[in-house]
């Protein structure tokens, strides 16, 4: 038995080195499967790349057939030209800067606009159809270069605009003063938020935001009473008028756009108070996952900087009667194109509810010329700041009375 037992336990200790030899042999000579699949990459070039591409045989042949027939003077190959002769020493592509279109190009227009007419589902059935410079309209763009060679077009030279964009950088003009004054809670905020819900004193409602339309309250009571079911921003209207053809055809309609769905981040201390309870804000729109615009609605309660209600009696008997004057605000910011629009929601201590717009950002500008002025006013060198009106509509679902 003993003979035995030695012998099994020989058995065993061989097996387990072969085992081990195996494993050390085949360690790094078979990488598992996924190591083997390819990587696959979604392309999101979508044909941007091409600004780079060094230019085809044909459109170099197109470049000297320019330069042959529009410098004006003979051209003779570089092989055999004399240092009197005219000829091409190289053709290469002009790269794009890494940064140029500068900061609020809204406001530097160059004068030069184009009417293309793309009904046609066929994108390459769409043309040109109309040119517009300085004041004057040409069919095409064939039209115009042909009217400046005959030196028939009055033109307007516009200053290149530095990269901060000059007159319309966003950057202070004035040396850091002081700081601004900073609204606190002493005992924190007396208003709550639980996802969607809202209770401030007497107040409490829920929110939202409509991908659409932006901004949404619901549910609406005041002291348990529901006063409303739905107050909410419906649409941002804007009509322009311009001696020109862009400016005098602008007509936005923000809600296309969507109001919400360009909702911006709020910069604490700017935008809202540092103290403000932010919340993101979820969307999908033109895609198949969703989006997140992080702190793009903010909750605060405010002092108006006003008694709601005050009395001093200094007749037959001396007291103060007074009560702080505050409100609680519901805010979000939307930035369509140029302009910037601030929402309010205003809950009042008296029962009383504002909605309250505020428009900034850039406005929509025309190259200035002829009677441009009649249109709106100058705000640069060659920049029309046009004429406008805003409409801002808002759905009111009231309960009165039950």
């Amino acid at each position: 038995m003993h003979m035995k037992t030695v012998l099994i336990l020989l058995v065993l200790a061989l097996a387990t080195v072969f085992a081990l030899v195996c494993v050390l042999l085949t360690r790094g000579r078979a990488p598992s499967t996924c190591q083997h699949q390819p990587l696959h990459r979604e392309d999101t070039d979508d044909g941007q790349s091409l600004v780079f591409a060094d230019l085809t045989p044909e459109e170099l042949a197109q470049v000297v057939r320019y330069l042959q027939g529009n410098l004006g003077v003979p051209l003779v190959d570089a092989s055999r030209a004399r240092p009197s002769d005219n000829c091409v020493a190289s053709v290469d592509v002009q790269v794009p800067a890494k940064a140029e279109n500068v900061s609020g190009f809204f406001v530097h227009p160059v004068g030069l606009e184009v009417l293309v007419d793309h009904s046609s589902l066929d994108i390459s059935q769409w043309a040109v159809s109309r040119v517009f410079y300085n004041g004057q309209y040409y069919r095409d763009l064939a039209h115009l270069e042909s009217t400046y060679v005959q030196g028939q077009v009055s033109v307007e030279k516009v200053r290149r605009a530095p990269q901060d964009g000059d007159f319309s950088s966003m950057k202070p003009r004035a040396p850091p003063a002081a700081l601004f004054p900073v609204q606190y809670e002493p005992q924190g905020p007396r208003y709550s938020v639980r996802n969607n819900h809202v209770l401030f004193q007497a107040w409490s409602f829920a929110f939202g935001m409509s991908v659409n339309t932006g901004l949404r309250l619901f549910d609406i009571r005041h002291r348990g009473e529901r006063v409303a079911y739905e107050i909410s921003v419906q649409e941002a209207l804007s009509v322009y008028g311009s001696n020109c053809p862009g400016g005098m055809s602008t007509r936005y309609m923000d809600g296309s756009f969507g109001i919400g769905r360009y909702t911006s981040p709020l910069v604490r201390g700017v935008d809202c108070p540092y103290s403000a309870t932010y919340l993101d804000v979820h969307h999908l729109a033109h895609s198949l996952v969703s989006r997140t615009s992080k702190s793009a609605l903010c909750i605060f309660e405010q002092n108006l900087g006003s008694p709601l209600r005050r009395h001093y009696s200094n007749l037959q008997s001396l007291y103060y009667g007074g009560l702080v004057n505050s409100a609680l605000v519901v805010r979000s910011i939307t930035t369509v194109g140029n302009y910037d629009y601030v929402w309010d929601f205003i809950f009042y201590q008296n029962g009383a509810i504002e909605g309250k717009v505020q428009a900034t950002g850039y406005l929509t500008s025309s190259f200035l010329h002829g009677d441009g002025l009649r249109y709106g006013n100058r705000v640069w060198e060659h920049t029309l700041g046009t004429i406008h009106t805003h409409s801002i509509n808002y759905k009111v679902d009231l309960d009165v009375g039950g």
